[in-house]
């Protein structure tokens, strides 16, 4: 549960503070601010299927931690790149560089939730 909030914290908070930023703060309109974001989801869509691939190879638990350290790295570039003076192409850098991170955190976190649950069987019954 710690892990899960610890992701939602990360993904909500960017998630609000980066378009807000770009609008309020850069003068960005809302498409604009919204096109930031999209890179974000075109890496996640890459890399879902690839991570649920390699979660069966590989400890979740060495792919979590591997992606707490990309985010961690993401949200530390972004700490350094956040100011009036940035441009789009930091922005939508920004986001993408986080949801690299995040990919390797979904699938993991709900395959190691979900360790130790009996499989249920479904009863067919004769015609």
């Amino acid at each position: 549960m710690f892990f899960s909030f610890t992701l939602g914290l990360a993904l909500y908070s960017t998630t609000v503070m980066i378009p807000q930023f770009l609008q309020v703060q850069l003068g960005y309109p809302a498409v604009k601010a919204g096109e930031a974001l999209a890179g974000g989801g075109i890496i996640m869509i890459c890399l879902l299927p690839f991570v649920g691939v390699i979660v069966s190879r590989v400890d979740p638990r060495g792919l979590m931690a591997f992606g707490f350290i990309s985010i961690s790295a993401a949200l530390f570039y972004m700490s350094r790149q956040f100011n009036l003076t940035m441009d789009f192409r930091t922005a939508f850098m920004m986001r993408t560089y986080q949801m690299v991170g995040l990919a390797f955190i979904f699938v993991p976190q709900n395959v190691l939730a979900y360790v130790g649950v009996l499989e249920r069987r479904t009863i067919r019954f004769l015609p």
